[in-house]
């Protein structure tokens, strides 16, 4: 019994030797990857992609970032996030690596869309919020916020202005066109007709349906009306594509 029991010890000691060359051999093969993935061009920081912007361009937004090189693992975002949050109209940002060269930048905005005419004067943003005037952030030089007569419904502060999304996308979409330093107001029924006064022509826009496609078609309309002198005074949007353009002393002027 006494023989058979050292035998087993000896055995146990030999397995014991056999095992740490194995983990030996294992950490250097780890230290040997970890040290090749730091010094590897192919984790170097490639590219940027930028989303959820709309006021800066991609290249605004990374400029603003500060360094952003090196090896993906070592580089932390904690620095950029920070020098973004900084940055006006910039509500919330995330910044998460994408394998094995890539930095995604989420960038989530927020910046006043328009001035609502009444007592009190209230405004909107551009997730279609309520604020009370002047605590919401207009980006100076950027966004020049529209003057809106809203009848559409009641307005609450703190509450959506609308119902239907398509209200705000709207008033997005027309800040970003070429007529709107030259916009005086728009007003939304109560039927939900949108009328728009851009200098002295009144545009019938209608329901906010087709909404890209027939500011194009305003935009070019107004640059027609100006180029060729057409005393025009308003017009009639029928649809994506056709147009009805009311001159002085007609009721119903040629069609577009």
């Amino acid at each position: 019994m006494e023989i058979k029991k050292k035998s087993i010890k000896k055995k146990s000691k030999k397995k014991k030797r056999r095992i740490w060359p194995l983990v030996l051999g294992f950490f250097l093969l780890l230290f040997g990857f970890i040290g090749f993935v730091l010094k590897s061009k192919k984790f170097e920081i490639h590219y940027v992609n930028v989303e959820g912007n709309t006021l800066l361009s991609d290249q605004e937004v990374v400029d603003q970032m500060g360094k952003i090189e090196g090896n993906i693992f070592l580089y932390s975002p904690k620095e950029a996030i920070l020098r973004l949050q900084k940055v006006e109209g910039i509500q919330e940002v995330s910044i998460e690596k994408d394998m094995p060269d890539r930095i995604n930048v989420l960038i989530k905005e927020s910046y006043i869309l328009a001035n609502l005419k009444g007592d009190p004067s209230y405004q909107v943003d551009n997730r279609g919020i309520v604020r009370e005037r002047g605590k919401g952030n207009v980006i100076k030089d950027r966004v020049v916020p529209l003057e809106v007569v809203w009848n559409k419904g009641v307005i609450e502060k703190g509450k959506a202005l609308s119902d239907d999304p398509r209200d705000i996308d709207f008033m997005a979409a027309l800040l970003k066109t070429k007529i709107s330093d030259n916009i005086k107001h728009v007003t939304f029924d109560k039927t939900g007709n949108i009328d728009i006064m851009i200098e002295d022509i009144l545009v019938h826009f209608g329901e906010p349906d087709d909404i890209f496609k027939k500011i194009n078609n305003i935009t070019a309309a107004i640059k027609e009306i100006r180029t060729k002198s057409i005393p025009a005074q308003e017009i009639i949007v029928k649809d994506g594509r056709e147009m009805i353009v009311v001159t002085e002393g007609e009721e119903a002027g040629q069609e577009k």
